[in-house]
């Protein structure tokens, strides 16, 4: 069978992880951002669903977050698709809005949706736990395969809710720490450990891996302590979170972009 060609819309999307993968920071509307947009120009009026799908991934990148949301929202609106609804969600994460994220799972993650699978990495990072574990009782209703996270993801809310903690909790918290790291323009990539064994977890701290000297990181977490305050976020013992050292390697986007579906007609 002979193999088809790319579209001009994923052409893009592959250069754009060429582009961004790799880098720490956000990047600036450079001399590589601008030759993107226009070569995805003709797409405006001939496919406008994937216009705005691939803008909305070039708008997030120069961290043009609410102009990335409004052209992935009307990718949607247009032609709704998982992969539009993953890059939504993944927009909103790297613009450290947690609480809209938990909302756009409740929104677009419910089993019959067609998304769930793709989604529960997601759900996770933005502290959708409570969701999840409803949702996991609804996949199986349904025979859906489902990741294998549910005892993870059910210890963890038993221990918020021992503590008293609930998801919209948790987002404020990493909340605080995305105004810190889009302050200095870091892309926030995070990392989960929940301390204790499955059925009796005693901490989860959400460690969000940074570029820096020990002293930078430590003045990071500095700023951290800061910010929770200005948002009256009171510290407690079963939650945490804090900037840890981590490496340009951590960052791949070939693993969190997705491309844009092929029309059907």
């Amino acid at each position: 069978m002979q193999q088809q060609p790319q579209s001009k819309a994923n052409l893009v999307i592959d250069e754009i992880i060429r582009w961004s993968s790799g880098h720490t920071h956000f990047l600036t509307e450079d001399f590589q951002w601008h030759k993107m947009v226009r070569d995805i120009q003709p797409l405006k009026s001939e496919r406008r669903f994937e216009w705005d799908g691939v803008m909305g991934l070039l708008y997030t990148y120069v961290m043009r977050f609410d102009e990335a949301e409004a052209c992935l929202r009307n990718s949607l609106r247009l032609n709704y698709d998982a992969v539009t609804v993953f890059n939504l969600f993944h927009s909103t994460l790297f613009a450290g809005r947690y609480g809209r994220a938990q909302e756009l799972f409740i929104e677009h993650g419910h089993p019959n949706k067609g998304s769930f699978s793709k989604l529960v990495p997601l759900a996770m990072e933005c502290g959708a736990f409570e969701t999840l574990v409803a949702y996991f009782s609804e996949a199986k209703k349904m025979n859906l395969e489902v990741p294998d996270v549910q005892g993870l993801t059910s210890s963890t809310v038993r221990l918020l809710t021992g503590a008293n903690l609930s998801e919209k909790d948790v987002a404020r918290h990493l909340e605080a720490a995305g105004a810190v790291l889009m302050k200095h323009r870091i892309r926030p990539l995070a990392k989960r450990i929940l301390a204790g064994d499955e059925n009796r977890a005693s901490l989860l701290s959400v460690l969000f891996h940074v570029p820096g000297t020990p002293d930078e990181v430590f003045d990071l977490n500095v700023e951290l302590a800061q910010m929770e305050d200005e948002m009256g976020i009171p510290k407690h013992i079963s939650f945490d979170v804090a900037f840890v050292a981590g490496k340009n390697a951590d960052i791949d986007d070939s693993d969190i972009l997705g491309s844009t579906p092929e029309a059907t007609s």
